[in-house]
């Protein structure tokens, strides 16, 4: 999932995964962290609009 926007300067990194312990099966829980970079306070809600449209889908 890129949510980066070069244009508007917006990064947006994943920098961590967890997950279960077993292979092969799907965890009862697993999260994720991002690195998230805006120049302007205005392009945050921007890009945080994108990720929960992603997420949706």
């Amino acid at each position: 999932m890129d949510l980066s926007d070069p244009e508007r300067r917006i990064t947006f990194n994943w920098t961590l995964v967890n997950r279960g312990q077993v292979r092969n099966m799907i965890p009862d829980q697993a999260t994720a962290t991002a690195d998230v970079r805006v120049n302007r306070l205005v392009d945050l809600d921007v890009i945080e609009q994108r990720y929960h449209e992603r997420v949706a889908t």
